[in-house]
C-alpha cells in the first residue's frame, strides 16, 4: 500500500510541475497559484510521502515486536 501511495505523491507531484512550467497559463491569478504550489504543494506531498514510509516502518516494526514477545510469552510458559 505505502509504494502505492508513493506513486500517486509523486504523480501528484509531476502534475503539479506540469502546471508550474505551462508557460500558457499567465496572469496573476496563474502566478499565484503556481507559487502556491510551489511553496506549499510540493513540499507537503514530500511530506505526506515520508510519512506514509514512517507510518508503514512503525507498523512493520510493532507487529514483529509484537509477535516477538508473544512468541517469548509463550516459550514461557509452554517451559
Amino acid at each position: 500500500m505505502s509504494q502505492t501511495m508513493n506513486s500517486n505523491y509523486d504523480a501528484l507531484e509531476k502534475a503539479i510541475t506540469q502546471f508550474i512550467n505551462d508557460d500558457a497559463l499567465k496572469g496573476k491569478a496563474y502566478t499565484s497559484a503556481k507559487q502556491f504550489f510551489s511553496t506549499v504543494l510540493i513540499p507537503l506531498s514530500t511530506s505526506m510521502k515520508t510519512l506514509s514510509d514512517l507510518t508503514k516502518q512503525a507498523c512493520d516494526n510493532f507487529v514483529s515486536r509484537y509477535t516477538s514477545e508473544v512468541e517469548h510469552i509463550f516459550k514461557r510458559i509452554r517451559a
